[in-house]
């Protein structure tokens, strides 16, 4: 199985989902047990199994910081990796939003694949202390919530 390719068929649906607000994409690109893990605390981390609740986890996630911006602009740090199983990828998105500094959030992530579905995601944040420094200080000026 070509992992990498696996992999870059999820990002593009993910990308498409943010940008549209329609997850079916990636829905079909999951393992009905699928396991979801985002080292932050809820509501926008926590661990999630099934589709349908990382759909629902996914859905938060996004709507609860990457929507509060007017731009996001992801970037693989490094190619993605194979690795047994999966990939790995480190990556930095930079969040933008008019009159505020932008904000580069860095991380990295692991995602394994069964059949070309994603069975597992676990996404490692470097600077979420940043992050959260960052909501409080600049909330006014962002988006709320959608």
């Amino acid at each position: 199985m070509n992992f990498i390719k696996a992999f870059d068929d999820y990002a593009e649906a993910f990308e498409v989902g943010v940008a549209t607000r329609d997850w079916s994409g990636v829905a079909g690109l999951m393992a009905d047990d699928v396991v979801w893990t985002l080292e932050l605390p809820q509501p926008l981390g926590g661990t999630h199994v099934g589709r349908d609740n990382v759909i629902a986890a996914i859905r938060r996630s996004v709507d609860g910081f990457d929507r509060r911006f007017d731009l996001r602009k992801p970037q693989a740090t490094k190619p993605p990796e194979a690795i047994p199983g999966g990939v790995y990828l480190p990556w930095r998105v930079t969040y933008s939003r008019r009159e505020l500094p932008d904000f580069a959030l860095i991380g990295e992530e692991w995602d394994l694949f069964h059949d070309g579905r994603m069975t597992l995601h676990y996404e490692r944040f470097h600077n979420a202390g940043e992050m959260g420094a960052y909501l409080k200080r600049h909330h006014a000026g962002l988006l709320p919530p959608s």
